[in-house]
């Protein structure tokens, strides 16, 4: 598809929100704390702000430079001075673009200035020949939490958990800040790296009446202060007991219930489980039975279902709790082997409200036609967004796609204008309802007039 063939295509992020500031016209300031207003005639965006470690330092100019250049090679650094120092490559990514990678990954927690010699790439007075900024990195960070417990075919359990990091981290380090043992003996660790910073662990083979698990983790590998340890109580081999509680709120509300043994999957759990409200009404049960090995599946039209999943005991109930409430566990709840809880337990619950967002409806690239320009989306607890429109002109094309797909948002102020800044109201259909997901769409043809060739980016935020 050429680019001409483009006929205003849509594509939205689906929430504006908060976060690491990378390119800012105004935020980054010198050792006065001001910047010459005069730079913005020169300087379109520039990294500021907290960046991570792996970060590149950018300078993105308004115009294109008239030096020779060739895009996308390594050259040696010729236009930045750091200070502390950093080794590093520079990278023409196009005409307007200059990307410094450093050699080896930033100091942790550390303020960087920088000079940037605007005068060698294009010819402005001698005062503004030096632009000065600084930036700062992330200052490392870790925190482990329990998440599950769960049983293996040995009826042995296997503790799962997540480790989270404010800042990249080698996964080969993450690995050696955690350690596990029961007794004295070390428990292997299996970890899933699902990002940079957000490591998933599984302990295995955790056998019952051996003692209890010691999680002990010292972030010095990574270069992070935390180090602690942390003491799971493990049960006896022959105890029947509840493990762990977790509240599940989004999309469907539930409550887990992780127990030590696997569940009876054939015991009637009405009248063994109930979540009473602050005045003592219990939430009345329901269950089914599927004809798939007796397998419990919630029921639709029950307030309160429950699901059997191995050693857990999902709760489902059809009205959304935004309170604090009470679970009791009567101890004729028993396991696979038949055995009871020793005594029955109350748990107090803390359910919260939904937090306000925002989510798109299909798929995030759109494609007008005759019917209109409907952009369909879905919030909870909101009564209004703020509705952005930029537009990408068709001569920027080639230029955004460089660096993005058709739904990608990166380096908009370099190939496209705002062109609208809305509230919205949503009550068009009477008042949101509260802790659930309500419906809308906008009629973009009310807000614009879509052209051939151009591409709009739709941003909604709180």
């Amino acid at each position: 598809m050429s680019i001409k063939s483009i006929l205003a295509v849509f594509f939205i992020t689906a929430l504006s929100i908060c976060g690491l500031t990378y390119y800012s016209s105004t935020s980054a300031k010198n050792d006065s704390g001001f910047i010459n207003p005069a730079y913005k005639e020169y300087i379109a965006a520039y990294t500021a702000g907290y960046v991570s470690v792996e970060s590149k330092i950018l300078i993105v100019l308004q115009e294109e430079s008239t030096l020779e250049i060739e895009e996308g090679k390594e050259v040696d650094n010729t236009l930045f001075e750091f200070s502390p120092s950093i080794d590093g490559k520079l990278t023409w990514i196009d005409k307007k673009t200059i990307a410094f990678k450093p050699a080896v990954k930033l100091n942790s927690g550390q303020t960087y200035k920088a000079s940037f010699h605007l005068g060698n790439v294009l010819t402005v007075s001698d005062d503004l020949k030096e632009f000065e900024f600084e930036f700062s990195t992330l200052k490392q960070a870790m925190e482990i939490t329990v998440d599950e417990f769960k049983t293996d075919e040995k009826n042995n359990l296997q503790i799962e958990g997540t480790l989270t990091t404010a800042d990249f981290a080698d996964n080969a380090l993450i690995e050696k800040t955690t350690q596990a043992t029961q007794g004295s003996n070390s428990l292997q660790i299996k970890w899933l790296h699902e990002n940079s910073t957000t490591h998933h662990f599984t302990i295995n083979d955790v056998i019952k009446g051996k003692g209890n698990v010691t999680i002990s983790y010292n972030g010095e590998p990574i270069g992070a202060a935390e180090k602690n340890t942390q003491e799971i109580t493990i049960p006896n081999s022959n105890e029947f007991t509840l493990l762990n509680v977790l509240i599940n709120n989004e999309p469907d509300q539930y409550v887990t219930l992780q127990f030590s043994d696997k569940i009876d999957p054939n015991q009637n759990l009405d009248g063994l489980i109930s979540i009473t409200n602050p005045n003592g009404a219990a939430t009345v049960s329901e269950y089914d039975y599927s004809e798939n090995n007796n397998e419990k599946l919630p029921v639709k039209e029950s307030k309160l279902t429950y699901l059997i999943e191995n050693n857990s005991i999902k709760i489902y109930t059809n009205e959304r709790f935004v309170d604090s409430r009470e679970l009791n566990i009567s101890n004729g709840v028993k396991s696979n082997e038949g055995n009871h809880l020793k005594e029955a337990i109350v748990y107090n619950l803390f359910f919260e409200d939904l937090k306000p967002s925002v989510r798109l409806v299909g798929k995030g690239v759109i494609l007008p036609n005759s019917s209109g320009l409907i952009f369909p989306f879905e919030t909870v607890n909101l009564n209004a967004v703020d509705v952005r429109i930029t537009r990408i002109y068709e001569n920027n094309m080639l230029q955004f796609l460089q660096v993005n797909s058709l739904d990608g948002n990166q380096e908009l102020r370099r190939v496209g204008k705002l062109i609208i800044k809305k509230k919205i109201a949503l009550q068009n259909n009477g008042n949101p309802t509260r802790n659930k997901w309500n419906k809308y769409s906008i009629d973009l043809s009310s807000l614009i007039k879509a052209e051939p060739g151009a591409l709009y980016n739709i941003r909604l935020s709180m």
